[in-house]
C-alpha cells in the first residue's frame, strides 16, 4: 500500500467520487475499487443475479463515463 488518500471509493454497494454517488451501468453493484499505476479507476461490481464485471470510470470536468473492460484477464484483478 502506499500512502495517502484517493477521490474515490467503494462503501456500503455504492461507488463515490469526490463525495459524489455514481451509478454503475445496468443497475450493477460495486463491490471493489482499484487504482491501476496510471491512475486509472476500475469497479469490480455484481448483478443482482451474481453475474461479475469489471467497468473503468472515467471522469471528465463535466462528464463521467464507465467502460466494460471484462475482456482484461481476471488474473489483472486478483492479486492487489
Amino acid at each position: 500500500c502506499e500512502t495517502g488518500l484517493t477521490d474515490c471509493y467503494v462503501s456500503k454497494g455504492k461507488f463515490y467520487y469526490k463525495n459524489i454517488e455514481f451509478d454503475l451501468p445496468q443497475g450493477y453493484i460495486p463491490r471493489m475499487r482499484f487504482i491501476d499505476e496510471e491512475n486509472n479507476i476500475f469497479v469490480e461490481a455484481f448483478s443482482s443475479k451474481g453475474k461479475r464485471r469489471v467497468y473503468q470510470f472515467m471522469p471528465n470536468e463535466k462528464r463521467y463515463k464507465w467502460r466494460r473492460i471484462d475482456d482484461k484477464p481476471p488474473e489483472f484483478f486478483v492479486d492487489f
